[in-house]
Order: C-alpha cells, then sequence, then structure tokens
C-alpha cells in the first residue's frame, strides 16, 4: 500500500525522529492510526506453534529468472536485484499474501544519527587507523529484521556438585520460571550471534503490526518457523536457568550431575525488530556494522592498527615485566626473604597484564570476524534500497 500526502498527493515515509509519517515533498506529518492489540489468553488446549491459520498481508512477488528465487516487497519499492544470485534479473511475478507479523517495534534512531554516533565512537578510540575513522558509508539501510517472541514457562529439577570455600557441597535445586517476549531471529540470512547481540529491545515499546511502519524501510522475509526456533527457545531458557543456578550456589564453574527439565511454549508471536546496517570499505574489504534501531546499540568490530596493537602487547611483555622483575631483584637484594609477599603479588600483576592483553586481541578477532561475517554482508548487499 502506497501511502499519500493528503496536502500535495506525494508519498508518505514512517519519520523514526517523529514516529510519524512524513511527506517527501511538502514536510507534512500524519500520526498513525493505532490498531488494537488483539492479544489472546494462554489455552493450554492451542498449539501456539501452529502457522497453518495466520492472517496475511499482500505483497508482491517477483521472481529472479537467473536462479528462479522469489522475493516479496511492497508497493512502494522496485527490486531489480536477486536476494540469493545477486543478478539484476529480477522480474515481477504475481501478488501473494504472505504472513502478517503480529507485532512491530518502529525504528527510533535515523540513518544520519547511525552514522554520526559511529564517527563520534571511532573518534575516540586509539587503535582505529586515521583512514577508517574518516570512512566512506557504502550503504546504509533500515531494515525490520523477523523474530518470534517466546513465552516459555520452566521447570527443572537439577542435582549440583559445587565448592564454597575450598569445602565441596552437593545441592538439589529446583524451581519454575516464566521467560516473556524471548526473542529469536527468524532469518536463515542472520547469524545468532549477531541477532542476540543486537538485544535488549524494548518490547514495552512494541505496537500491533500497521504496514505504514514499513514506508521508507526494507522488511525481509521469514525464512524459520516458530517450531523450529522453539529449540533455540528452549536451549536459551535453559542456559539463563543454570545461570541462575550456579549464581545461587556461590559457584559459577558448578557442575551440573543431573537435570530433570519439563517446559511449555506458551505463545509464540511473529513480530518485525529494527536494525541498521552500515558498510564501509577499508582496503580490500567490506565491513558491515549492526546497529539496534531502537535504542543505538552497535554490533561488530572494525579493523584496527594491528601494529599498535602488537606493540602495546610486546610492551606489556619486553617492558613491563622485566621492569617488574627489576623492581623484584633489586627489593629482594635490598630485604631479603621478607619481600616474598612482594614477588607474589608483583607475579599475579604480570600474569593480569598479559591475559588483559590476550584477551583484548582475542575480543577485537571475534568482532572483527563478525563483522566481516559473510553472510552478514551477503545480507545487505542483496537487499536493494527502495528507489524514491
Amino acid at each position: 500500500m502506497i501511502y499519500k500526502c493528503s496536502n500535495c498527493d506525494s508519498a508518505l515515509e514512517f519519520d523514526p525522529a517523529t514516529g510519524k509519517m512524513k511527506c517527501r515533498h511538502c514536510g507534512s506529518f500524519f500520526p498513525i492510526a493505532e490498531e488494537e492489540d488483539d492479544a489472546e489468553e494462554y489455552n493450554p488446549d492451542v498449539d501456539p506453534l501452529d502457522e497453518t491459520d495466520y492472517k496475511t498481508v499482500e505483497v508482491k512477488i517477483y521472481t529472479c529468472t537467473s536462479c528462479g528465487a522469489e522475493l516479496a516487497v511492497n508497493d512502494t519499492e522496485v527490486s531489480t536485484w536477486c536476494a540469493y544470485c545477486g543478478q539484476p534479473t529480477v522480474v515481477y511475478s504475481r501478488v501473494s499474501n504472505e504472513q502478517k507479523p503480529k507485532y512491530i517495534i518502529p525504528f527510533r534512531i535515523t540513518g544520519e544519527q547511525v552514522v554520526n554516533a559511529i564517527r563520534e565512537q571511532f573518534s575516540k578510540r586509539l587503535f582505529i587507523p586515521r583512514a577508517v575513522k574518516k570512512f566512506k558509508v557504502d550503504q546504509i539501510r533500515g531494515i525490520y529484521v523477523p523474530y518470534y517472541l517466546f513465552d516459555v514457562y520452566y521447570h527443572d529439577l537439577e542435582f549440583v556438585d559445587a565448592w564454597e570455600n575450598q569445602v565441596y557441597y552437593k545441592y538439589m535445586v529446583e524451581a519454575e520460571c516464566e521467560f516473556k517476549q524471548l526473542s529469536c531471529d527468524a532469518t536463515k540470512r542472520l547469524t545468532d550471534e549477531s541477532s542476540q547481540r543486537l538485544e535488549p529491545f524494548d518490547f514495552r515499546m512494541l505496537k500491533s503490526f500497521h504496514p505504514a511502519y514499513l514506508s521508507g524501510f526494507y522488511a525481509d522475509r521469514n525464512d524459520l518457523s516458530a517450531r523450529l526456533l522453539s529449540n533455540v527457545a528452549i536451549s536459551r531458557c535453559r542456559k539463563m536457568y543454570n545461570l541462575e543456578v550456579k549464581r545461587v550456589v556461590r559457584d559459577f564453574n558448578a557442575t551440573i550431575r543431573e537435570s530433570n527439565a519439563d517446559y511449555k511454549i506458551r505463545k509464540a508471536d511473529y513480530a518485525l525488530l529494527p536494525v541498521w546496517f552500515m558498510t564501509f570499505r577499508y582496503g580490500k574489504n567490506l565491513y558491515t556494522i549492526l546497529v539496534n534501531g531502537q535504542n543505538g546499540k552497535v554490533v561488530g568490530g572494525v579493523p584496527l592498527a594491528k601494529g599498535k596493537i602488537w606493540a602495546m602487547y610486546l610492551g606489556i611483555l619486553l617492558v613491563i615485566s622485566p621492569l617488574v622483575a627489576g623492581i623484584f631483584i633489586l627489593l629482594y637484594l635490598s630485604f631479603g626473604g621478607a619481600i616474598t609477599i612482594f614477588a607474589i603479588v608483583a607475579s599475579v600483576i604480570a600474569i593480569i597484564l598479559h591475559i588483559a592483553g590476550f584477551g583484548f586481541i582475542n575480543t577485537y578477532l571475534d568482532n572483527l570476524d563478525m563483522t566481516m561475517n559473510e553472510r552478514t554482508a551477503r545480507f545487505v548487499k542483496e537487499r536493494k534500497d527502495k528507489e524514491s
């Protein structure tokens, strides 16, 4: 559906800054009519994972004559590039009724704010090359990513082995939990690690789906079912439950010897959540930064000056450690065996510095790997911006 300005008949787009529809031509603003939330009470006789009966929204389907892939777009978008093979061979095929999302969190941050925030972060970081700080945006686009929001009842009786103050304990821990709106992304093109790092979203801002929120933005199609993702949801529940159990027994290295879990999926709501994708080039590589479109949380690493990183670590290894050792030797010659405690403290400090250096480098490499993740880069490349 194309939304038109009542003043000049030009197309309207959703404006994240105001939460209203904005006319591209005359700048007029129009509120979006809120739809009632048709939330249903939990019914144990109804399978929440059954998606055979759902509401639909009408979209246009385009077919790639090169690979046969099919794409769904709304009336305000013109798609010419295939999301699967990357060829400009997409032609209009038919009108189709696709699953309608139940909820949506509208964008609250504009593309300009995203770029400015990333530039500001880059400017404050010591090890980022100057060329990266002055990056030129290759692409930036707002994409509503499909998610399922699960309500899960989880109960478990666990037998746990733990240590506290060098004393060995055996615990039996039983509890039940209600997890509300546990989010799992419903697209194969975005890694679970990336989507989980984008959290948290403020689900108090959920709105009943209205197609007007999509105007000016892209919406990806879900290709993972609620039934398939329910296993991911249960796995996350188990991890959070076990983490809380270890906190209760005051030993995060505790061993869970036996688990007797039972659980029930109470709800599985299909929703669209806002994510900005910004790509830029540095050297021969393409880097992608993901930004939570609601709160501005940035996900992904950036290329750093590797020479500076290793110089820092080698500085710790070759300068600080010998310095600590030299001070220890000097004090030992002056005070003898009384300096044993200092030696222990100095050794601990040196070890901590080495671990910190390795930790920094490993964290950087993990973030950079996710930023350059081939699936994430392809996810962005495959989606062509809406033509004005």
